[in-house]
């Protein structure tokens, strides 16, 4: 994420709990932690946040079908000229067909 001539690393931690299979579906839960691996010394900054969604996965295809997240983050920083507050709140509402290539 760069923010003026400033490069900020962030971890993503995800916990996936299965909730069930069914119809060859495999149906999750899905919690997330952000949080800052690695900024500038020059200048302090925070960062947190966290994610909740589902994903549904299809066992034969090895692949999800559906992808929801809703997420949370904070920043805060000091630089020289200005500070910066962000918060921000996003929804990704992903859904994917997978089909047999046709030859």
């Amino acid at each position: 994420m760069p923010i003026a001539d400033v490069t900020i690393e962030m971890e993503i931690n995800s916990i996936y709990t299965l909730r069930k299979v069914e119809n060859g579906i495999g149906y999750f839960d899905l919690d997330q932690v952000y949080t800052i691996k690695s900024a500038t010394k020059d200048y302090e900054m925070e960062l947190d946040g966290t994610g909740k969604g589902q994903i549904n996965y299809d066992i034969e295809k090895e692949f999800f079908t559906k992808f929801y997240l809703e997420m949370e983050m904070n920043l805060k920083t000091e630089l020289e000229a200005f500070s910066i507050e962000l918060q921000t709140k996003s929804i990704t509402d992903q859904t994917t067909e997978i089909i047999k290539a046709s030859r």
